[in-house]
């Protein structure tokens, strides 16, 4: 008999997170960002972080295409030493497009007609390209234990829906493939919106109150990720209260007892009955 020849711990949860931040314009997806960490280092290629914060942040400078993002991920996995919490890429739908500037050139001799042909590149190119990058993510955040965090766009598309009629949905603006992808990957999709109250003024509508609000919960109308403990909507405030709220420990589960299974008692098999003689004279 062969000995089972592996070793067996105990599992642990990872000490840093996969973050997205996504939602409308004008949320603060940039402030969520900076209030996450205590002491964040920022990958901006957005070069839009706002100015109440933008002293306080720590930004990579020189990161203007694919290569010197890729080579920047490299250089910070290979440092012996990182002083960060977190890590921070604003926005990944720019690194995105930059990843798709590389493929075109070194996939289709920079042809962008040749990649966008039946969305060739989008579905079958684009992807080796992005994956890289998110595993250099992954081994920053295991070898120094930060956060990593994506700041990404977003987009209403129309969703197919195979069970009924097709509806609107807010999506993270990236292709369908990247999309996908990059959502299976984070820990934590958090979507940011405004909720409006209207009130009716004669035959107008308008708006008598609106409070900011962060999900990370599912829903048909927009793409979001988290555990199932955390609230449906959380209020979003510009002062980062809301964090306490996602990063609260969550209470451990039991596991169930185990249970016997319920027999079901046999039903009797019932005799057809005989059919009825049809009545005299009957047409």
């Amino acid at each position: 008999m062969t000995a089972l020849n592996i070793k067996v711990s105990k599992a642990k949860a990872r000490e840093y997170k996969r973050i997205i931040f996504s939602g409308e314009q004008s949320m603060g997806k940039t402030k969520a960002a900076f209030n996450w960490s205590d002491n964040p280092l920022w990958i901006d290629l957005d070069k839009r972080i706002p100015e109440e914060i933008i002293d306080q942040c720590n930004r990579i400078e020189g990161v203007d295409d694919y290569d010197s993002l890729k080579s920047t991920l490299v250089s910070i996995k290979n440092a012996d030493e990182f002083e960060y919490d977190s890590l921070i890429i604003d926005t990944f739908t720019i690194a995105e497009s930059f990843a798709r500037d590389t493929c075109i050139v070194q996939d289709f001799n920079g042809d962008r007609n040749a990649y966008s042909n039946f969305s060739r590149g989008d579905k079958q190119h684009l992807i080796l390209y992005v994956n890289p990058i998110l595993a250099l993510l992954d081994r920053i955040a295991e070898k120094h234990g930060c956060d990593v965090i994506l700041i990404c766009h977003s987009e209403v598309k129309p969703i197919k829906n195979p069970n009924g009629e097709s509806y609107d949905k807010v999506v993270l603006c990236l292709v369908e493939k990247i999309r996908n992808r990059v959502l299976q990957w984070a820990d934590y999709v958090g979507f940011a919106w405004e909720d409006v109250t209207l009130k009716v003024d004669g035959i107008k509508k308008k708006v008598s109150d609106s409070v900011r609000k962060i999900t990370f919960s599912s829903s048909p109308k927009w793409d979001a990720k988290g555990p199932s403990h955390l609230p449906v909507d959380i209020i979003f405030d510009t002062y980062g209260e809301w964090i306490k709220s996602v990063k609260k420990p969550v209470d451990k589960v039991e596991k169930a007892v185990e249970s016997k299974p319920v027999q079901s008692k046999p039903v009797p098999e019932s005799k057809p009955e005989r059919p009825m003689r049809p009545l005299r004279g009957a047409k």
